[in-house]
This record gives structure tokens, sequence and C-alpha cells, in this order.
């Protein structure tokens, strides 16, 4: 199978700051991971399947489906 071109996460709260799809970089990765205490029981799973697809995809671009 060939490598993804992008990556899509569903993202539980992007709060005030993020309403719409944007593209997942160390800063936006950051401030979701603040907004954690919005949805303590889905935002840290959420989180996490973004950290396990970077690990193994660490060059194929991430978007935040918020």
């Amino acid at each position: 199978m060939a490598e993804p071109d992008v990556v899509g996460h569903r993202i539980v709260h992007g709060g005030t700051q993020f309403t719409h799809a944007v593209n997942i970089d160390a800063d936006v990765e950051q401030r979701l991971r603040e907004l954690t205490d919005l949805a303590p029981l889905h935002q840290p799973k959420s989180l996490a399947g973004l950290d396990a697809v970077t690990a193994l995809l660490p060059d194929t671009p991430a978007v935040g489906l918020l």
C-alpha cells in the first residue's frame, strides 16, 4: 500500500480557537493539548491517535477535523 499524502484526525474539541479543519503543526498540537480540560475523557484519546500516526508517518501532513 502506498504512503498517504495526508492523514485526517478527528479531534474532539478545538474550543473557540479551531472551528474548522486545520493543518496540525507543533503550535496547533500544543494548543489542542491545552484544551484537554474541555473534553477530558476524549481529547487525550484523540491526541494519542495523532501521536501514534505521527510516530509511524512523521513526514506525512496531519489535518485536524474539529
